[in-house]
């Protein structure tokens, strides 16, 4: 599900940074938000996701 939504994302690089060639569409933001993820982890490599084991998976809801 996630990579169907996110396929359409092109990160570009320069000497000094990475970016996102144009902006998430809402329906890309409100799955980062509620998977408690920022724009940096597709621009930023450092950025770590650290998944909580003790948390219980709901499922996402999108609203459009």
């Amino acid at each position: 599900m996630m990579t169907t939504n996110f396929v359409s994302v092109i990160v570009l690089r320069t000497d000094e940074r990475r970016f996102v060639a144009e902006p998430f569409d809402p329906v890309q933001q409100r799955y980062l938000q509620i998977l408690g993820l920022s724009e940096a982890v597709f621009t930023n490599p450092s950025v770590k996701v650290i998944q909580d084991a003790g948390a219980q998976t709901q499922r996402p809801r999108v609203t459009r």
